[in-house]
């Protein structure tokens, strides 16, 4: 059952053609798991039929400073969909032509799934849905439900026909078999022991040898759900995490909810590596210990944060240590190594968690010194939101409808005041388009 459609088929066709006659591609990718498996479904294609191509990751604020000689720069996830496929804009110092693979809609992971079979290619069905799974985490969806349900059940199909995914059984979706280690280190959930292996060994005891995972999973959801301050929001969240669909022992991961964490993850702290990941190279335990890093940092730096409440938004102000501490490395894709989110604390990750456990409002913010990030339960266009707030702070920000990051050069006060203000610009012109429809509805019945 094919996916095509979910770009549109016009875009799809030019995307192909493009990749398929260009001398030197570069892609450049949005820091998330369904960005870095849709550049690794298009890598894998360019290298079977012999292109060059060198794939970089593309935080906000950076895209003005990258230059590349290539005739066809690609990028993914980190356009405005609005644009559409053909107005990306191309890096400074660039001759080369430049098209755009959305994070949305649909997930990149999927596009990418319609553009390799254009090319005649068939694409690993458990990459590209652990890219989709990672991006509904991201978004605070139901990879199962909605308006991608269809195309994901199909590549479901696809890779259990393959021998590329197993069923779904008991217990939790982590990558690795080790239970007491997905617990501690899975950013799928955040429960009181979140980030503390000694801490899970001690709360879990036996029960880590659970046979078929049904007590372990009930004690991560209890104690999930039972914590101080978890939202009511998390008794839907933690479902996630429960119930995972395995990976047969090929893959580098044990289960699919598990080899989604992982990009995501990974795609943040260390993208050289999680390129080598989707590129199919044996860097299993470098990435994951770039996961349980990222994990470690993302629940201590929630854990200390202090959370604030306004009129749909919840702010969750991080220390200075967590903000700035040199706790980790970056590297560009392709190996080369960078100041990059290394140093800094994993905001995207902590304002999922913080919107999925956390928070009572729609929309969640995190701060950090210099950093920042949104996630929302609802379409409300973050990546514009950010660009917007950041305009006057010396900064830059971009991202998905539901989920966007920032860098500014200003006080982290200023910009919370800056996206409550946006935010607040933006509920305004929400109500002016309702009141409008609701006015044009009674004027057409009276």
């Amino acid at each position: 059952m094919a996916t095509a459609g979910l770009l549109g088929d016009g875009q799809v066709k030019r995307l192909a053609a493009r990749l398929a006659e260009a001398g030197f591609v570069s892609l450049f990718y949005r820091p998330d798991g369904d960005a870095l498996a849709a550049t690794g479904l298009l890598a894998r294609v360019l290298a079977t039929i012999d292109t060059p191509f060198q794939a970089t990751v593309s935080r906000p604020g950076s895209d003005r400073e990258e230059t590349t000689d290539a005739d066809l720069v690609v990028r993914v996830g980190v356009a405005d969909p609005a644009d559409g496929i053909d107005d990306a804009a191309t890096p400074e110092g660039s001759d080369g032509e430049s098209l755009a693979l959305p994070g949305e809609p649909p997930p990149a992971s999927l596009a990418a799934v319609d553009v390799v079979r254009e090319l005649d290619y068939d694409p690993d069905p458990a990459l590209a849905l652990a890219g989709s799974v990672a991006a509904a985490v991201r978004d605070g969806r139901d990879p199962w439900d909605g308006s991608f349900a269809e195309a994901n059940e199909a590549l479901l199909d696809r890779a259990r026909e393959r021998g590329r995914l197993g069923d779904r059984r008991p217990g939790i979706a982590v990558p690795t078999a080790a239970v007491p280690d997905g617990l501690a280190h899975s950013t799928l959930v955040h429960a009181p022991f979140s980030g503390n292996l000694e801490s899970v060994r001690e709360r879990c005891g036996p029960l880590a040898d659970d046979g078929d995972g049904t007590e372990i999973a009930s004690l991560l959801a209890l104690a999930t759900v039972d914590a101080d301050g978890t939202s009511p929001r998390g008794a839907i969240a933690i479902e996630r995490a429960l119930r995972p669909i395995a990976l047969p022992g090929s893959t580098p991961v044990a289960t699919l909810g598990g080899y989604a964490d992982v990009l995501s993850c990974v795609a943040a702290e260390r993208p050289g590596t999680g390129l080598g990941l989707v590129l199919g190279y044996d860097v299993r335990e470098t990435t994951l210990d770039a996961w349980r890093a990222h994990a470690r940092r993302a629940h201590a730096a929630l854990r200390e944060a202090t959370v604030a409440r306004y009129d749909g938004l919840c702010v969750a102000r991080l220390g200075a240590i967590a903000g700035t501490e040199d706790t980790g490395r970056g590297e560009k894709g392709g190996g080369e190594e960078t100041d990059g989110d290394g140093r800094t604390a994993p905001v995207a990750t902590i304002a999922r968690l913080v919107r999925d456990y956390r928070s009572p409002e729609p929309v969640a913010l995190v701060v950090g010194d210099g950093i920042g990030a949104l996630s929302a339960t609802e379409d409300r266009a973050l990546g514009a939101l950010l660009a917007e707030a950041t305009r006057d702070l010396d900064g830059a920000g971009g991202g998905t409808e539901r989920a966007a990051a920032a860098r500014f050069d200003a006080d982290p006060e200023a910009f919370v005041a800056a996206v409550r203000s946006t935010l607040a610009d933006g509920n305004r012109a929400d109500d002016a388009r309702t009141e409008t429809r609701a006015d044009a509805t009674v004027g057409d019945r009276s």
